[in-house]
């Protein structure tokens, strides 16, 4: 009994270090308020934004149990996001085991243009709010730190949405 407990334990902790457990708890730093969400929230906003950011790419498979151990909470609120997001079309659960990140189809990226436009335009707005905050600006430390949190803002979304652009043109071009 006492192995199988040790080579339990030896698969727990291989999970929590892969490069998926790492860029989601990077990722998890980055999302502000999320201690206000209850779990199931948490999980889907979490799973959601990876998604988006493509940590989770089309096709990849996670099994429930490995999600809910890198997220630091039980099977049940992860399943409750899930249900969720196959409610909304971007997961395929199979059943008693985990979900497929459904690929983006090429009939759908005038959908995901649409849902991407209004990123673009926030990011837009938030650089010229933050150029004409740095134009303004004194020497007020408050000011500066603002500053900073709408550049880190500004950079994790053009980040995510370069990181979509060999998606598109995998697509476009069929490969």
């Amino acid at each position: 009994m006492g192995k199988n407990n040790e080579i339990r334990q030896q698969n727990e902790d291989s999970i929590l270090e892969t490069e998926l457990a790492v860029e989601l708890k990077a990722l998890i730093n980055q999302i502000e308020g999320l201690d206000e969400y209850r779990l199931p929230q948490r999980a889907y906003h979490i799973i959601r934004i990876a998604i988006r950011d493509l940590i989770l790419p089309p096709g990849k498979t996670i099994l429930e149990r490995e999600m809910a151990e890198i997220l630091d909470m039980s099977r049940t609120p992860v399943r409750e996001a899930l249900v969720r997001l196959e409610t909304e079309g971007v997961v395929r659960l199979i059943p008693r085991r985990g979900f497929i990140v459904k690929p983006i189809e090429k009939e759908d990226l005038p959908k995901r243009v649409a849902q991407i436009e209004p990123v673009v335009s926030r990011v837009e707005d938030k650089v010229d709010e933050l150029v004409a905050k740095v134009d303004s600006m004194g020497t007020s430390i408050g000011e500066v730190k603002s500053a900073q949190k709408g550049m880190i803002w500004v950079v994790g979304a053009i980040v995510g949405l370069i990181q979509l652009v060999p998606v598109v043109k995998d697509l476009l071009t069929g490969g």
